[in-house]
């Protein structure tokens, strides 16, 4: 449902306004950097380090499952329900940014800065380029849908199996980095993204505290 609400929500970009949004985005990262990362990461390029974000960029695609199915097969089925319900509610946070605030991504608006290719060659690198060219889209970079869904993971991995949370946090930082690395988002997206994995986290478990969640649904 995520992977194609994703893709669907992408072919409404500038359905309701009339042009791309990314020079809001990049007048004020021009305010905080004086060269934008995605160029600026680019001469620490190698195949080494581009197969290293690639493993946390890969992650985006298991992080839920692995979460959701550690809770699942332990029976802990209202955290299950949790961990879902902010990911529904995050995502759709984000579907109606891209809507209403489209934007393309440095990869195409930065692209005459983007001297240096990506050094790729590895697994990971051709798993992710294979992704993007058959399932990726034009328009959904703000905020970053992957880095909202791999928050709201690592949040209730952290809530409910913390040494599972530890082991994960290394994946999702280099998911934030690896965003950036390969030019698909801006630094914005990525500190949206986050919010927008956060927000919804909390309100699902201020729902839950408060017993609204049990109060509108049967336990399941």
């Amino acid at each position: 449902m995520f992977i194609v609400g994703f893709e669907e929500v992408s072919r409404l970009s500038v359905l309701f306004v009339d042009q791309w949004k990314d020079r809001y985005l990049l007048h004020v990262e021009a305010s905080v950097f004086a060269v934008p990362p995605t160029v600026w990461l680019g001469q620490f390029g190698s195949p080494l380090v581009t197969e290293v974000m690639e493993i946390g960029y890969f992650s985006y695609f298991v992080l839920l499952i692995i979460v959701g199915g550690v809770l699942y097969v332990g029976e802990d089925y209202w955290s299950f329900r949790q961990v879902m319900d902010a990911t529904v509610l995050g995502y759709m946070m984000c579907y109606l940014v891209f809507i209403l605030f489209p934007t393309e991504g440095p990869a195409y608006t930065l692209a005459a800065q983007h001297h240096l290719p990506i050094p790729g060659g590895g697994p990971f690198h051709w798993a992710i380029t294979l992704i993007q060219n058959h399932a990726g889209v034009h328009g959904n970079a703000f905020p970053s849908a992957h880095v909202a869904g791999g928050v709201v993971s690592l949040i209730f991995a952290w809530r409910y199996t913390s040494k599972l949370g530890l082991a994960l946090t290394p994946l999702v930082v280099l998911l934030c980095l690896g965003a950036v690395y390969d030019r698909y988002h801006y630094v914005s997206d990525v500190v949206v993204g986050v919010a927008f994995g956060a927000v919804p986290s909390a309100v699902v478990l201020a729902a839950h505290r408060r017993r609204w969640l049990q109060r509108w649904f049967p336990a399941p």
